[in-house]
C-alpha cells in the first residue's frame, strides 16, 4: 500500500533531520545531507508514481471545496518564493479580485499550479515567473508566464507525456520526475478543465489552465 511504501522513507527522511542537529564533521554533515536529499527525491518520486497509478485506475478520488483561487495562489508563492530566491528569480502574481469562489477540489488545484510554477522555475536561468488569474466566461483561466528557456514546437506534444523532460544541455541538469506535467493534465481533465502551452525557444513559456467555476 501507500502507507508501507511512505513509511520507512518517511522514516528516513526524520532520523537524517534529527542527525544533522548532532555534533557532526563538515564530512558527514554532506553525508547525511546527500542520504537526505535522495530521500526526498525518491518519497517525490513514489507519490507520483502512486497518484498517477490511481488516476489510471480510476481510484483518485477529487474532494468538493468551495474556496477563492487567489488564497490558493498565495499559497504557491509563498510556498515556492524560496525557490525563486534562491535562482534570483521574480516570482508575482496578479488575480482579479472579481473572480468569483471556486467549487473544485483545492488540494489537487493548487497541486498543478505548485507543479506549472516550479517547472516555470526550474527552466528559467535569468528573469522572472507571473501567474496571472482571471475570469473568461464562465471559467477560471490562470496563466504560468516564464522568460526560460522556452520549448521547440514539435516536442510540446510530448511534454505531457509520463517521464518525459526536454531533451536540451540545460534541461538535462535539472532533476525531475517527468511526471508532474502528465498528472497536471490527467487531474485537469478530471476537474472538468484543460491545460495547454504557448512557447518560444530561448523567449519563455505561458502555460494555461482553464478550469468552470462549478465542478463537472
Amino acid at each position: 500500500t501507500s502507507h508501507e511504501i511512505r513509511t520507512p522513507l518517511n522514516g528516513i527522511i526524520g532520523t537524517c533531520e534529527l542527525l544533522k542537529r548532532a555534533r557532526l564533521s563538515h564530512e558527514e554533515k554532506a553525508q547525511v545531507e546527500t542520504i537526505l536529499r535522495c530521500a526526498e527525491g525518491l518519497l517525490l518520486l513514489i507519490n507520483d508514481i502512486l497518484d498517477l497509478s490511481k488516476i489510471e485506475a480510476g481510484q483518485l478520488n477529487l474532494s468538493t471545496d468551495r474556496f477563492k483561487i487567489a488564497d490558493v495562489i498565495q499559497n504557491v508563492i509563498d510556498l515556492s518564493n524560496p525557490f525563486a530566491i534562491s535562482k534570483n528569480l521574480l516570482l508575482t502574481s496578479v488575480v482579479d479580485p472579481e473572480i468569483p469562489e471556486i467549487v473544485s477540489d483545492q488540494f489537487r488545484i493548487q497541486q498543478v499550479i505548485i507543479n506549472l510554477v516550479n517547472n516555470a522555475l526550474k527552466f528559467t536561468e535569468v528573469g522572472s515567473v507571473k501567474v496571472e488569474a482571471f475570469t473568461k466566461g464562465r471559467h477560471l483561466v490562470i496563466h504560468v508566464i516564464d522568460t526560460g528557456i522556452g520549448i521547440q514546437a514539435g516536442k510540446i506534444d510530448g511534454l505531457f507525456k509520463p517521464f518525459i523532460q526536454i531533451d536540451t544541455g540545460i534541461a538535462r541538469k535539472h532533476e525531475g520526475t517527468g511526471l508532474g506535467l502528465s498528472i497536471s493534465k490527467k487531474l485537469m481533465t478530471m476537474l472538468g478543465g484543460s491545460i495547454s502551452i504557448e512557447s518560444e525557444p530561448e523567449k519563455g513559456s505561458t502555460f494555461s489552465i482553464e478550469l468552470p467555476f462549478g465542478k463537472t
